[in-house]
């Protein structure tokens, strides 16, 4: 025996007590017109970029994100902050492509994988200078960068 319109969902469900979900075909009429409307305006709305995400939003996401798990420190990492005092006794008061570069040479030897170096480079010093070749390490100019966790 098959079962009514109106009981189909009492049916499907298996309550003999529930109201069916659409108890008449004008209720599903409605409910499919406003379905639809809704999808349609959406999808407007996506079209002329209102959901898109702008770049500030995402990195302020992603900095919540950063801050609730942030990144386990790994031991392999060493940061070498250069202080006034290392860069009088060490560089000569002004790090430039002549100091710099036998340094780097030297990271390379010890089987350095990256060297990030956080200088600005765009100076007459550095100018036409290319770093010598190295056969383990990777340079990363990225002046500009901050230290943020100071128990490194």
């Amino acid at each position: 025996m098959r079962p009514r319109l109106t009981s189909l969902w009492q049916h499907w469900l298996r309550h003999p007590h529930a109201r069916p979900l659409f108890p008449t075909c004008w209720s599903f009429l409605k409910f499919a017109l406003v379905f639809f409307a809704l999808a349609w305006v959406s999808h407007w709305l996506s079209e002329r970029g209102v959901f898109r995400l702008t770049e500030a939003q995402v990195q302020a996401a992603l900095d919540i994100a950063q801050h609730a798990r942030p990144a386990p420190l790994v031991p392999e990492i060493v940061v070498v902050p250069i202080t006034k005092e290392d860069l009088s006794q060490y560089f000569g008061d002004q790090i430039t492509a002549e100091n710099l570069l036998p340094v780097l040479t030297m990271l390379d030897v010890l089987q350095a994988r990256t060297v990030v170096v956080d200088l600005d480079t765009s100076g007459p010093g550095f100018r036409n200078k290319a770093v010598p070749p190295l056969s383990h390490a990777l340079v990363v100019w990225a002046h500009g960068a901050v230290l943020t966790n100071k128990h490194i």
